[in-house]
């Protein structure tokens, strides 16, 4: 068993307070397996793993049926593995039988999310569409319960500026602390809209380029453009291209303008982590 304290074995005599008791702090998995069934002795390695990933966010109970079939005749289990989790002393979600990995951390994520972990995992879809107004919705229904919550804070400030009210944008980012780390997205976001509203159109640029395709202020213009119509790959694309033609252009603002622009992509986003290694590389 892995050495953590958030897994443990038990037993129907400790089940009140290892089990029970305990869910009305956190999420417990419980898990009836037997030693003599393989399929089971996998699932209980898969949720060992998962418990040392999820760092405390829920607790692994452990039932050798085999040892103690006592509780699991109480629960009518039939068959092995068998998992349940317990959530302030009931029975809130089970599977039956063998499982995959993201079978069983889909049904851990259910329980153990943060309601700014489930507002932004349901934002992702709605944001994909560009479906601004039913975003702000969602948004606004989780500050009524958490005004100040400074995520939620600003997710509504960068919504607002992809739909263009920046006037409203402006007034939430004034709200928020000014050392916030989360304010750095919406806040780049407004910068970039205004530094666009000075430039050539994008018609304009490309003509440009046929005809002088040297010409790095039009392909950092470009690259703005890119950036407000959501092409995030195309504008790291043109500011990567800056920065290999001349770092020293415009006092290196293709690296900060790609650090601003990278900041508007997800956190996991596997495009700004390749361009981030490729402006390291550039840099070094």
């Amino acid at each position: 068993m892995e050495n953590n304290e958030y897994i443990f074995e038990v037993l129907t005599e400790t089940f009140q307070s290892d089990v029970v008791n305990r869910s009305q702090e956190l999420p417990v998995v419980l898990l009836c397996w037997a030693t003599q069934i393989q399929a089971s002795v996998d699932t209980k390695h898969i949720l060992e793993r998962l418990a040392a990933q999820f760092q405390g966010k829920f607790a692994l109970a452990l039932m050798d049926v085999a040892k103690d079939p006592r509780m699991a005749q109480q629960l009518q289990i039939q068959g092995l593995p068998s998992i349940r989790v317990i959530v302030d002393g009931g029975i809130a979600g089970q599977l039956e039988g063998p499982q995959q990995e993201d079978s069983l951390r889909q049904l851990i994520e259910q329980f153990t999310m943060s309601t700014g972990e489930r507002l932004q995992e349901s934002l992702e879809s709605v944001l994909a569409a560009r479906d601004w107004d039913q975003a702000l919705m969602m948004i606004e229904a989780s500050l009524n319960q958490e005004p100040n919550n400074p995520k939620y804070l600003a997710e509504q400030a960068d919504v607002l500026i992809c739909k263009g009210d920046y006037t409203n944008a402006q007034r939430v980012l004034d709200a928020m602390p000014e050392d916030g780390t989360e304010k750095q997205r919406p806040q780049n976001r407004l910068e970039l809209v205004q530094e666009v509203a000075g430039i050539r159109p994008l018609d304009e640029l490309e003509h440009q380029l046929q005809i002088k395709p040297e010409d790095l202020e039009a392909v950092y213009e470009v690259a703005l453009h890119h950036a407000m119509d959501f092409r995030y790959e195309q504008s790291l694309d043109k500011l990567l291209l800056i920065l290999q033609r001349d770092r020293t252009f415009r006092d290196d603002i293709a690296r900060t303008t790609m650090i601003r622009v990278m900041s508007l992509m997800p956190r996991d986003s596997q495009i700004a982590q390749n361009y981030r290694r490729e402006m390291f590389s550039l840099m070094h």
